[in-house]
C-alpha cells in the first residue's frame, strides 16, 4: 500500500453470494499488509476463512470446515423471506432450501413451531 495515503481512506466494498450471512474481520499480523483475512459463513455454507486482496479485490478461500455426512454447499441456497406480523411489526426469517424446492411467498412458519 501506498504510505502516502493515511490510514481509513481504503475502502473496498465487498459482495457475498447469499443474502442471510454473517462475517467476521480476523487479526492481521501485519501492519502494512495489502490482505486483510476475515470469517465467512451462512446457514448453508459452513465456516470459511478468506484472504481479500485489497489491491485486486479478490478473496482466496484458505479454509473451510468439513461437514460429516457427504454435505456439498453448492446444493443448498438461501432465502430471506418478511412479512408484517401482529401489531405491525415486521419479521424476518431465513431458510435453508434445497434448488428446486421453495415455499409460498409470504407464508412464514410461526414462531413457536418446532421441527
Amino acid at each position: 500500500m501506498p504510505s502516502d495515503q493515511p490510514l481509513g481512506s481504503f475502502q473496498h466494498d465487498m459482495s457475498f453470494p447469499e443474502s442471510v450471512y454473517a462475517a467476521f474481520l480476523m487479526p492481521t499480523p501485519e501492519y502494512s499488509s495489502r490482505t486483510f483475512r476475515f470469517v465467512y459463513q451462512s446457514l448453508v455454507t459452513p465456516n470459511s476463512v478468506y484472504d481479500f486482496d485489497m489491491a485486486v479485490h479478490k478473496q482466496t478461500l484458505l479454509k473451510r470446515q468439513e461437514v460429516l455426512g457427504g454435505y456439498i454447499p453448492d446444493r443448498s441456497v438461501t432465502e430471506r423471506q418478511g412479512a408484517i406480523g401482529r401489531f405491525e411489526r415486521r419479521r424476518w426469517e431465513s431458510n435453508p432450501l434445497r434448488p428446486g424446492c421453495s415455499r409460498l411467498p409470504g407464508h412464514l412458519a410461526p414462531a413457536s413451531s418446532k421441527g
